[in-house]
């Protein structure tokens, strides 16, 4: 079975609501992966898609066409939209050929609002940091959206990060996040407001 795992980023100057609806439209897929022609012929779909909605894309690549279909598993609008493949890989527009294998495909949507300011860039179009200095054991908490960085730690003391992650309201965590509980757990504590 193959496995593979590719991330890639890119900013846009668009509100997270914008990019979120042009690519969860697979109509669109065409005009930003050459591969990809999009939905095949007679095929409509009821925008926007819900969690659960199947469709199936057609690949054009010089040698092989293929018909992959799709399983929306995470439709969160401006945040997140993720995808699964539930046929084989490079299967034919019958369903037949291809290989096993696991393919999921997520886009995060991290950004402005309509009504927030663009980051501030310096002359060669790198992200200008404002620095904050804290007295050790400050606690400090960041929005899971916050551009943030780290300089690397160059002074023989040890440097400690804990990771908090919340997920709201019914949203589930991700089996794919790099953060999962304990050994022998199955799920995460779960909070609650009073």
């Amino acid at each position: 079975m193959g496995v593979m795992t590719c991330t890639s980023s890119t900013i846009f100057n668009y509100p997270p609501e914008i990019i979120y609806d042009f690519v969860s439209n697979p109509s669109n897929w065409g005009r930003t992966y050459a591969g990809s022609s999009g939905l095949p012929p007679g095929q409509n779909l009821s925008l926007p898609l819900k969690v659960g909605d199947v469709w199936t894309e057609k690949v054009a690549l010089p040698n092989n066409t293929y018909h992959p279909q799709w399983v929306l598993e995470i439709a969160d609008r401006g945040r997140k939209f993720a995808f699964r493949q539930v046929n084989n890989i490079a299967a034919g527009e019958d369903g037949s050929g291809g290989v096993k294998g696991y393919c999921w495909i997520t886009y995060t949507v991290e950004g402005l609002s309509a009504n927030a300011m663009a980051p501030e860039k310096d002359e060669e179009g790198n992200l200008v940091y404002k620095q904050l200095e804290v007295k050790a054991g400050t606690l400090i908490l960041m929005h899971g959206n916050l551009m943030h960085t780290s300089e690397a730690n160059e002074s023989g003391k040890g440097r400690v990060a804990f990771n908090f992650g919340v997920v709201e309201g019914t949203h589930e965590w991700l089996a794919v996040n790099y953060l999962q509980p304990y050994e022998f757990e199955t799920e995460f504590e779960q909070l609650h407001a009073c």
